[in-house]
């Protein structure tokens, strides 16, 4: 990743922490979902299982079936390494997690790809 296409490894001082949403077009994904990447961690709404990956589905993985208070959290933000803003990248964190580096992205299933 570059400082153009995403906002990651930057310092409080520095430009301001988090960055207007689709400020940085460079980092658009091909289907124009913005900031993919960096400006803040996500939490998402499956829970969190430390060893869940171990025996899950290869292609979209449903997640955890189970409740609890942890939910997983995706991605870096703006002060994270380049090496932890992956959508791979994952940590947890409960319902009272407050911090200037987590959000939430509103997304729904999308069962056709676009047509080419």
């Amino acid at each position: 990743p570059t400082t153009k296409r995403a906002n990651f490894d930057r310092e409080w001082e520095d430009e301001k922490t988090l960055h207007p949403v689709g400020s940085m077009p460079d980092g658009d994904s091909p289907y124009g979902v913005k900031d993919m990447a960096g400006n803040v961690r996500e939490w998402v709404s499956d829970w969190y299982d430390a060893d869940y990956y171990k025996d899950a589905p290869k292609s979209n993985p449903p997640g955890p079936d189970k409740k609890g208070v942890v939910r997983s959290i995706r991605g870096g933000s703006w002060h994270s390494p380049a090496s932890d803003i992956t959508t791979t990248a994952r940590g947890r964190g409960g319902f009272a997690l407050q911090t200037h580096g987590t959000g939430f992205r509103c997304a729904r299933s999308f069962d056709n790809g676009p047509s080419h």
